[in-house]
């Protein structure tokens, strides 16, 4: 058991060690910028991927009705031999097993009426496609200014993540601007900052990168912050290429589609964080009231020291006729850039056209074939396929004729075509009967009688025609 003197001493050091103020934690170990860096990475990750131009789409579907319009009207074609052709060649997605139209009023109809279909198709599909060309070119365009609100340069693009894609001698200029340093690039105690928001890329190194000895998690649990001297915004070589790697590998993809208002949405989260940390420094809050980031001390501003992390927007917008971010001004004409809802709405609608002239003009191809076969086909029938592809083989015009096809052309200059079935059919009919008459004209003569006519010949105790 204590005694009385015990007891209370024991007492005073539990109430001194509850009332010992805790040490405060490292300066710029707390991830203080960690809301502001994910805020930016969305708007990286936006701008990486840009926007998706619905022409494109669009112009997908229309195209599959249009092929399948110009199929239609193969078939719909007079020249017999021209639409086998195409069957056999799959041309436009054909198959194999479909047949010309019929020579009936049913098929001459149904010709009339896809031709004419077809050649509406190809009014609307030839506006259609310049409108889905500018719309495609404007959204090309925009792209170009998201990637240039980057890094200031709208052809540089870098895909890995590793930044081997930006950092470079020729890229510095466009990235970190001219006369860079620390004051004017993350700006200072706020009377410096030319080069503030030049690109995407300053900013993020100066939230992020810009530390005095380094190694510090002000961004994330994973140190990002790298010693200043040797990363300056003139450097180009491995050690910018680094810190960049380092930090995008923290930064989450972009999975779902951009869109103007998602982007919108991305630089507003980011410009929320304008100020959020003047609660936080030591003296004038009123100091750190445009300031991204961790400021320890508010009137020494972004000047790269452990302690103060940050950039300082005061030089843009501490007036009256404050100027916007120079790389949210790029965000916003890459929006001004996009077709317009009306644009969008006309290449639908064309889209939307084609897709109801393919599916009106198979129902008139099918619809004659079964009136055809309702009431019966009287047309002249074509010889299957294999005789087609056979015929066109033979050359010249004697050939041709001797093979049993029909030649189309000079004596030596043409096609070789295959015969309609009856005509084929009543060609070798009357060669039957030719012959069967000459069987005739023998038949029945005695042997003297036989054997005296050129054109018969003694047999068999019969007389026969010779040519057998």
């Amino acid at each position: 058991m204590l005694s009385k003197t015990e007891a209370i001493t024991a007492a005073v050091t539990i109430l001194v060690f509850i009332l010992q103020p805790k040490a405060e934690a490292t300066a710029g170990e707390e991830l203080e910028n960690a809301p502001a860096f994910f805020a930016l990475c969305n708007v990286i990750r936006q701008c990486q991927k840009g926007f998706t131009a619905p022409a494109v789409e669009l112009t997908t579907a229309a195209e599959a009705a249009y092929n399948g319009i110009l199929a239609a009207e193969h078939l719909a074609s007079t020249n017999n031999s021209y639409v086998l052709e195409k069957i056999a060649a799959e041309a436009n997605g054909l198959t194999k097993d479909l047949k010309p139209l019929p020579l009936t009023s049913f098929g001459i109809t149904a010709r009339k009426l896809i031709n004419e279909t077809a050649a509406k198709a190809k009014e609307t599909k030839n506006a259609l496609d310049t409108a889905a060309k500018a719309a495609k070119d404007e959204a090309a365009a925009a792209n170009k200014l998201l990637a240039a609100a980057i890094t200031g340069d709208g052809e540089l693009r870098d895909d890995q993540d590793d930044g081997s894609g930006y950092f470079t001698a020729a890229t510095a200029s466009k990235m970190f601007g001219t006369g860079s340093s620390q004051n004017e690039n993350c700006g200072g105690s706020g009377n410096n900052g030319n080069n503030l928001g030049i690109s995407i890329i300053n900013d993020l190194f100066c939230i992020c990168v810009r530390g005095t000895t380094g190694s510090k998690k002000v961004c994330h649990a994973t140190a990002t912050d790298k010693a200043s001297g040797a990363h300056d915004f003139t450097n180009s070589d491995a050690n910018n290429k680094s810190a960049y790697a380092a930090l995008m590998a923290q930064c989450p993809q972009r999975l779902t589609t951009v869109t103007p208002a998602s982007l919108e949405a991305a630089v507003a989260g980011y410009n929320n964080q304008i100020g959020t940390l003047a609660h936080t420094v030591s003296g004038s809050h009123e100091d750190a009231g445009y300031i991204v980031g961790y400021a320890h001390t508010g009137s020494t501003g972004c000047n790269g020291a452990n302690s103060q992390v940050c950039i300082n927007y005061k030089k843009l917008l501490d007036k009256k006729d404050a100027a916007a971010i120079p790389w949210q001004v790029k965000i916003s004409q890459a929006i001004d850039k996009l077709p317009n809802n009306a644009v969008v709405q006309e290449i639908k609608a064309g889209t939307q056209t084609l897709a109801h002239m393919n599916l009106t003009v198979w129902q008139i191809y099918y619809s004659a074939l079964s009136q055809t076969a309702t009431q019966g086909d009287h047309s002249p029938k074509l010889l299957d396929s294999k005789k087609f592809e056979e015929c066109k083989e033979h050359k010249p015009k004697k050939t041709c004729e001797e093979k049993g096809c029909k030649w189309n052309g000079t004596e030596t200059d043409g096609t070789c075509e295959a015969k309609p079935a009856e005509q084929a059919n009543q060609e070798a009919g009357e060669r039957a009967a030719g012959e069967q008459k000459k069987e005739e004209k023998c038949k029945g003569k005695l042997e003297p009688e036989c054997t005296k006519a050129p054109e018969c010949k003694w047999e068999g105790g019969a007389c026969k025609d010779s040519s057998f």
